[in-house]
């Protein structure tokens, strides 16, 4: 065999052994199919290569050798899920066309793209497991935080359904209470001052707005605490304007229901003083009896007189009450006013004490309040209007 012949079939051995390499990449199901595409740009690079050094694919730490095995084997780790902006497959792209571009081969370049590759990947690792980190430390403090608002919720409706209170109060407890509470119970211990201090104001709250004419609530206590209600609305991120509006919503409600408690311990203390003459007790029963017995003419006349005016008095009454009856709870009502968009609330609470009416939007907030003449007078005058 001449000399020419063995080059041929060295070269030709040398084309196989190329191609068989770069066969065995492009159908190696475990490296993504993008980076066997871009890798296959190289085989007449190698095949170049080949030719000029024919022990390149004998020689096992040939760096160009090298380079090939290890940007395979960082392919078959890269997770493209996790690399979201592509980060190694550009990273490859640019590697392969710096090594077409190079004039002559250097193993130093080979090793400098093999380190930027493998650094690439390993960031792409780190991120992705920092990632995976923060997403299961933001699903603990979800279940954290949704564990910690249900007992919160179940601590609230225990205390409310052990007591009878107004809407608004509910309100209040069952909306940013709750979350002023579950903020407290993330960031500090149950037995802390700040947590023990916002689960008095439940206490306080529902004692206040209870109707019992005898506990009092004077106006500093109900002023001290609104601004326990203020504080821990800033807690939750509620603007300046609204917690100065929902502080003064609270005060108001809170005075009307122990004015009207008020009111009457005045009437019972006034029902047991009674003027007592000095005289004996039989002077007195016999002044009654006379009082009783003697009437002028002109007294049966202002008797009369007061008589027509009682049954007056009762005939409105009963067609009050008639109006009246029919009206519940919960029921919704449209107030009109002057030059003003009419205004829906529905009816919140009867004050057993006074019988007045107050009115609460869909938020429990104020709206406003009647005595049941007022309410009567505006039904039938059409400025407030009963709604289905």
């Amino acid at each position: 065999m001449t000399e020419i012949q063995e080059k041929n079939n060295d070269q030709n051995n040398v084309i196989k052994l190329t191609g068989s390499i770069f066969k065995a990449i492009a159908e190696n199901d475990k490296i993504p199919r993008s980076i066997r595409i871009i890798l296959s740009n190289l085989q007449s690079y190698y095949l170049e290569l080949a030719i000029e050094s024919p022990n390149l694919f004998a020689i096992e730490n040939h760096q160009a050798r090298v380079f090939l095995e290890r940007i395979s084997q960082a392919a078959m780790n890269w997770n493209q899920e996790l690399d979201t902006n592509n980060l190694f497959l550009k990273k490859v792209k640019t590697t392969v066309e710096h090594i077409l571009n190079l004039e002559q081969y250097d193993s130093s370049a080979f090793v400098k793209y093999q380190e930027t590759i493998e650094r690439t990947l390993s960031r792409i690792a780190k991120k992705a497991e920092i990632k995976k980190k923060r997403s299961n430390e933001k699903l603990l403090g979800q279940e954290k935080i949704e564990l910690a608002k249900k007992n919160t919720e179940d601590l609230i409706a225990g205390k409310l359904n052990s007591q009878s209170v107004p809407d608004f109060v509910q309100s209040i407890l069952k909306n940013e209470w709750t979350n002023v509470l579950v903020l407290l119970k993330l960031r500090h211990k149950l037995d802390s001052e700040e947590y023990i201090s916002k689960l008095k104001f439940v206490d306080l709250l529902i004692d206040f707005s209870q109707t019992n004419p005898n506990a009092t609530v004077t106006k500093n206590k109900i002023l001290a605490l609104s601004k326990k209600y203020k504080e821990g609305l800033k807690l939750v991120a509620f603007n300046p304007i609204e917690t100065v509006n929902k502080q003064k919503q609270l005060i108001n409600n809170l005075a009307e229901i122990n004015k009207a408690k008020q009111a009457v311990v005045s009437s019972r203390i006034k029902d047991k003083i009674e003027p007592v003459e000095n005289k004996t007790p039989l002077e007195i029963t016999k002044r009654k009896t006379v009082q009783k017995t003697v009437t002028t003419p002109k007294e049966n006349n202002t008797s009369v007189q007061n008589q027509e005016s009682s049954n007056t008095n009762h005939q409105a009454k009963e067609e009050q009450s008639n109006t009246l009856s029919s009206i519940k709870k919960g029921m919704w009502f449209k107030f009109k006013q002057d030059d003003q968009a009419a205004i829906k609330a529905k009816l919140s609470w009867i004050s057993p004490i006074t019988g007045k009416f107050l009115f609460v939007d869909s938020n429990g907030l104020k709206i406003t309040d009647k005595t049941p003449e007022e309410l009567q007078k505006g039904i039938e005058s059409s400025t407030i209007e009963k709604l289905n």
